[in-house]
């Protein structure tokens, strides 16, 4: 009996792991591959081991993977030449719209004030023509104390061009419309809730800029589960496209976890 309970308990213990995992997306170096990025191609490797993609003039860069992305936080590492203004559109409706074309999403945006990015939020529509979310008066007050807010609770946050910063942006569907995070360094800037007509379908990342964008890959984590002596390494899985990652590996394993410990229980009424 305590045997079963040992092992329940080891499978609710990955359970609630892989649950927590399922949130986040890591643009890790697999990432960077032709298949994921439309329209002006892929990010292009650096002798430093970042990849630059290039974007200025307002050049459009899409990244595919919408479902994988869908209800996700995506974390990507970045350092961005700031130039006069850059787009992050979260949920773009549409990877082909052309220069000037305008994007259904939630962008997220900069604006270059004396060389200090203004980050704000914006929601685009396919004309063109966007509208602030009325619950951006959620920002945290910390928030605009710590670093000023510029028109339309934009929070001017002190960065440099020649850093990488962790940027981590959620858009998660809710009951009462879709929820909008932004992260910069783990400092929470905006927990905005678009309750007015949300976009609640699956989307690209749309990036456009007057610079460029520099990503350094997310380190993956090493191997936790390393092999035995004399094991058959698996091949590695397709990277494209990847929607569950690390978190269907151990909901799997849980569920094995589970059926050995049925079978278990099984097999000891029987004996």
């Amino acid at each position: 009996m305590m045997k079963k309970i040992s092992v329940l308990l080891v499978c609710l213990l990955i359970f609630a792991f892989s649950c927590s995992a399922a949130g986040l997306y890591e643009f890790t170096e697999d990432k960077m591959g032709e298949g994921y990025w439309l329209n002006w191609g892929a990010p292009q490797k650096q002798t430093d081991g970042s990849y630059l993609l290039t974007t200025e003039g307002g050049g459009i860069g899409a990244f595919g993977d919408k479902d994988g992305i869908f209800n996700k936080e995506v974390r990507m590492n970045m350092r961005i030449r700031f130039g006069d203004w850059g787009i992050i559109t979260f949920r773009a409706k549409e990877a082909d719209r052309g220069v000037g074309a305008g994007q259904q999403g939630y962008g997220v945006t900069y604006a270059n004030e004396g060389g200090q990015p203004i980050w704000y939020l914006t929601k685009w529509k396919l004309d063109g023509t966007s509208e602030p979310i009325t619950a951006q008066s959620t920002v945290k007050d910390a928030m605009e104390n710590k670093y000023g807010l510029a028109g339309g609770h934009a929070i001017i946050y002190p960065q440099s061009s020649e850093q990488y910063y962790d940027y981590r942006v959620g858009v998660f569907n809710e009951n009462n419309g879709v929820r909008i995070t932004f992260k910069i360094n783990d400092e929470l800037l905006w927990d905005v809730t678009d309750t007015d007509n949300p976009f609640t379908e699956p989307g690209y990342i749309f990036f456009q800029s007057s610079a460029d964008w520099r990503f350094m890959p997310v380190a993956k984590p090493e191997d936790p589960l390393p092999t035995q002596p004399n094991e058959t390494v698996p091949a590695p899985a397709p990277t494209l496209p990847q929607t569950g990652g690390t978190s269907s590996v151990l909901m799997v394993s849980g569920a094995c976890c589970l059926l050995g410990s049925l079978l278990f229980d099984k097999r000891k009424k029987s004996s």
